[in-house]
């Protein structure tokens, strides 16, 4: 190796000795570039644990923790809050506008952890939220059994269940925009602080397809007529109809004096006693005149009970528990009349004076039959005049012919056509003002005789009616008056037969859905206590 060489790689490994000066400055530089690596390390982090503690408040981290497995299905806060707070938001609603008729305890202006509910059945006693907790969590395990029997059978959700789904999101958003929020925002506030978007409407898929599989499943039920004679033969009481009539004389007082002071116990006793002298000697007297002969009708006009029914025609099953029991009794015979007490509680007591007529096992067939009502327009106040009001309730002769042209015109379009049933319901679904059907296919299915208006009821059950048959009928009812296009689809099961086939279903299915529920168990995880409900 030349001299040369080995001086230049002794210069490069081993560089010339720098100055006092020189070395103080570098350390300087040192310094500083080693503090600034420092600062930025720790301002790094310190951003870091802000945004983790950002996202931590913001829940979407804990969104995605799992609550509560039913069976091998885990689900999350949001999920689970979507039951709990439909159960917490109807008792609300209930609270809000119905506590003074006792008809919940639950103080909506209280939280459910601060209350206590106490089941009625049981007389276990709890905090309304644990109560509402219990509720939500039986619910979330009927739809999981039934989703996963759906999943097991190959079924999906059609497109009617889809379309009902995208409907209850529209009609979410059009409340979140009328009361003023975003629609997140105000998912949040009807559901919890962990609903989102996404999750909502996953939950809304759930439970449509669980609610459309568990039709699918009830429909799929069949019967023979040993099935329904077996039924009948085991359930008379309930099968049966009964023609009676009553009069209702109610003895009633407040929890209240005249200045809004809570009364006590003994006062509302004593004052309920007084009342019930006037409205048992009601009774009493209605009683007698009964049974000297004088009509229902005529007792009704004379006595103004609290309430009455004359000559009402009712299956077993649809009876007041009220008075079920003395009209199914088997020494009741034709013209028997008594007083049946009933203890409403605290503040109310009643006495029924009843009358009973007949019993027995109804043979009237049922019908279905599809509709399509179109409504005459009634007349609207003019506002460029003041000194008059031109509304009504009643359509003028013009505005009743309009409303027949267009119900002649669609039975028109109707005829015209393949004259099927499935085209009358297209028919219905784009024209009918019948809420309760224009969305079916203006169907009303197993319609019993009387179930209509006097004319819609002749018409449909003649006895030579035939499926096919159409018709147009004039409603003359108030907020009904307008014209229907009717459509008489097919006979059906006598009254009896047909009480018997939804009983049966209804157990059946409910046997079902026990036994799919009962093979599942619902497990909390050690989030559940402080994201649900919260």
């Amino acid at each position: 190796m030349s001299a040369s060489r080995e001086q230049k790689d002794g210069q490069n490994l081993f560089p010339a000795g720098l100055s006092e000066k020189q070395r103080k400055s570098q350390k300087e530089t040192a310094e500083r570039r080693h503090k600034k690596i420092v600062y930025t390390i720790v301002g790094v982090i310190s951003v870091i644990a802000v945004a983790a503690l950002l996202i931590w408040n913001s829940g979407i981290v804990q969104r995605g923790y799992t609550v509560i497995s039913v069976g091998d299905t885990n689900y999350t806060a949001a999920d689970f809050d979507y039951y709990y707070y439909q159960v917490y938001n109807q008792e609300y609603n209930y609270s809000k506008n119905y506590s003074a008729y006792g008809i919940t305890t639950f103080d909506y202006e209280t939280s459910p952890a601060d209350q206590t509910y106490t089941d009625s059945d049981t007389g276990e006693t709890m905090t309304y939220r644990q109560y509402f907790i219990n509720t939500a969590e039986d619910n979330l395990k009927q739809v999981t059994a039934v989703v996963n029997a759906a999943n097991e059978a190959g079924y999906t959700l059609s497109q009617d269940g889809k379309d009902s789904v995208q409907s209850s999101i529209d009609s979410m958003k059009s409340s979140a925009r009328s009361d003023g929020y975003s629609y997140s925002g105000y998912l949040k506030l009807c559901y919890g602080d962990y609903m989102t978007k996404s999750a909502y409407e996953q939950c809304l898929t759930r439970a449509e397809l669980a609610s459309e599989y568990y039709s699918t499943y009830q429909d799929s039920l069949s019967y023979t007529d040993d099935d329904y004679n077996s039924y009948y033969s085991e359930n008379k009481d309930a099968l049966d109809t009964y023609e009676y009539s009553y009069l209702c004389f109610t003895a009633s007082v407040d929890s209240t004096d005249a200045d809004g002071n809570t009364l006590t116990d003994d006062e509302i006793a004593t004052s309920l006693e007084e009342e019930k002298v006037f409205a048992q000697s009601d009774a009493q007297a209605a009683l007698a005149a009964l049974q000297s002969g004088t009509s229902i009708a005529d007792l009704i006009t004379t006595y103004s009970p609290t309430s009455s029914g004359d000559d009402s025609a009712t299956v077993g099953s649809s009876l007041s528990s009220l008075y079920s029991s003395w009209l199914e009794d088997s020494s009741r015979t034709a013209g028997d009349s008594d007083i049946v007490e009933y203890d409403g509680g605290d503040t109310s007591y009643s006495y029924y004076v009843m009358l009973f007529t007949n019993r027995y096992q109804d043979e009237t067939p049922t019908v279905d039959i599809r509709h399509i009502l179109i409504k005459a327009e009634l007349p609207t106040d003019d506002t460029s005049t003041t000194d008059v009001d031109e509304s009504s309730d009643t359509p003028t002769d013009d505005a009743m012919q309009t409303a027949h042209d267009k119900a002649a015109d669609l039975l028109n379009q109707w005829t015209s056509g393949d004259q099927t049933a499935e085209s009358f319901g297209d028919l219905a679904d784009a024209n009918s003002e019948d809420t309760g059907s224009n969305t079916n296919g203006g169907l009303y299915e197993n319609v019993t005789e009387g179930q209509m208006f006097d004319a819609f009821n002749t018409w449909i059950m003649d006895s030579s009616r035939q499926p096919g048959d159409t018709t147009l009928i004039e409603n003359t009812q108030s907020g009904q008056y307008g014209w229907h296009v009717v459509y008489f689809q097919s006979w059906e099961n006598p009254v009896w037969k047909n009480s018997a086939d939804s009983s049966l279903r209804s157990d059946d299915v409910q046997t079902w859905l026990d036994g799919l529920t009962d093979a599942l168990t619902a497990t909390h995880t050690n989030h559940f206590d402080s994201m649900v409900a919260v």
